[in-house]
């Protein structure tokens, strides 16, 4: 039973912290909206059922079309985001928030990465715990023991644990992070997402070494201090700093989007109420509106329970089914189920070896007579020069990994794709410069050990008329 007790207030910062995120995704993602989820963007609609999309898959976003209605259906995230952090609406909210975000994934899968599933699964499956016992504007008072004891908690714990145990697994199928110990100096060799703190930590490959057995004997401990049964607090709070640990490391000197503030977020929910009671200590704010109590065993344990024991075992198969070992895969209706909601459970983010891959795209204008317009470099003025900052040129991760994806060859569709978007886009400035079509080039870098690089290598990725 130890391993279902998880403090009330830790799971209310959670809410808060994923509720903060969601607000910001929301705003980058009207930012980018034209781009990303309108027929006149990358990925129209009447291709996404082509390409990716898996029976029992759903969009709110399609339903009606038309800008308007995508930018109803983008605000709604934002304004559910606010409900959610404040705790208004409470579960109605939660669910209604899962089921736009899932929605908002569905409709563009190509900008999509491992924080994505994180925090799409992590909303979801704590709609069957609860989350808005503390920290809401409407508080009332009730009774009530903070650590609380729940089958819902199981879920979410479940859900962490299976992220660090396969992420392990997975590492363990290549060589980078053992024996070899390069992982994090293939990493940081990715010219498009080293931040400039990871500059600095690229100068020593002793560290980055250290560093590369560092993380993977963290996350073999995190995985088992999680499910600890014994001195579950105690193992716990140290799950929680190795967290932290890691994944502050990962967003000061990495660009890979909200994945670690995902991490860090749902991390909290292991927040030891010791850490809480000395702060109510401290202040007042921690501790009012309650008094001491406990909820009857039913209502903390046995309710629902068939639906969460069925959830888990979603949870535990899925994380099975990619291991190349394992014998089975979800029939038809299992994998219609999962698919509508959106359960996705692969943790192989850097693993089993980092990508060798780099590079950067370009837009070049062709006119008649041959010569070339840059429309689109990370060096204005200077085609086919890279940057000292290559993470610069995308201006969010989204970007970045909508490059990265079409690079790799199972995804050649999109580039036809992108060059008709900056056709459009670039309609006007293609007519004053009299340009017949646009050329879409890549270049290409592959990483090697010692510092050194093979390439760049231009790559026609492919050529549009207006």
């Amino acid at each position: 039973m130890l391993f279902a007790r998880l403090d009330a207030r830790s799971l209310s910062l959670a809410r808060i912290c994923i509720g903060f995120i969601l607000l910001l995704d929301g705003i980058y993602r009207i930012q980018y909206a034209e781009p990303f989820f309108s027929d006149e963007g990358i990925w129209p609609s009447h291709l996404i059922k082509n390409f990716g999309w898996q029976p029992g898959y759903w969009s709110v976003h399609l339903w009606i079309g038309g800008k308007v209605w995508l930018y109803v259906c983008l605000f709604l995230q934002i304004f559910l985001s606010v409900l959610f952090i404040a705790g208004i609406g409470r579960k109605i909210t939660q669910f209604f928030l899962w089921a736009i975000l899932v929605s908002a994934h569905n409709r563009n899968l190509y900008i999509l990465q491992s924080g994505d599933d994180l925090i799409r699964n992590f909303l979801f499956l704590s709609l069957f715990t609860d989350m808005f016992e503390y920290f809401t504007i409407n508080n009332q008072k009730r009774i009530y023991h903070y650590e609380r004891i729940s089958s819902g908690n199981i879920l979410i714990i479940f859900q962490i644990f299976t992220v660090y145990l396969f992420t392990v697994y997975f590492k363990l199928q290549g060589n980078d992070w053992l024996p070899d110990g390069q992982a994090v100096y293939y990493a940081l060799s990715i010219d498009q997402i080293r931040y400039p703190v990871g500059n600095l930590i690229y100068e020593y490959p002793g560290l980055m070494r250290v560093l590369s057995y560092t993380i993977y004997i963290m996350e073999c401990l995190i995985a088992l201090f999680i499910i600890m049964p014994y001195k579950t607090s105690f193992f716990r709070t140290w799950a929680f700093l190795m967290l932290i640990f890691i994944h502050t490391g990962f967003a000061i000197s990495m660009k890979i989007g909200f994945f670690p503030f995902i991490s860090m977020a749902t991390a909290s929910i292991f927040i030891p109420t010791s850490w809480w009671e000395f702060l109510s200590k401290k202040f007042d704010f921690f501790k009012k509106n309650y008094v001491s109590g406990k909820y009857p065993f039913y209502d903390l344990f046995l309710e629902g329970i068939i639906i969460k024991a069925f959830l888990l075992f979603l949870i535990l198969t899925l994380n099975l089914t990619s291991v190349k070992s394992f014998p089975f895969e979800p029939d038809r209706p299992l994998a219609y189920v999962i698919n509508v909601l959106r359960l996705n459970q692969y943790w192989g983010m850097f693993s089993p070896n980092i990508p060798r891959a780099d590079g950067w795209h370009e837009a070049w204008g062709r006119r008649e007579d041959g010569s070339v317009y840059v429309l689109e470099s990370p060096v204005k003025g200077s085609p086919g020069q890279k940057p000292d900052d290559l993470y610069v040129y995308f201006p969010t991760d989204r970007w970045r990994k909508l490059t990265e994806n079409m690079s790799r060859d199972e995804y050649t569709f999109l580039r036809p794709l992108y060059c008709k978007y900056l056709i459009n886009k670039y309609k006007k400035q293609m007519e004053k410069e009299k340009l017949a079509g646009i050329e879409l080039v890549f270049f290409r870098e592959i990483n090697l050990p010692g510092y050194r690089i093979n390439g760049p290598e231009k790559e026609l990725w492919c050529y549009c008329l207006k």
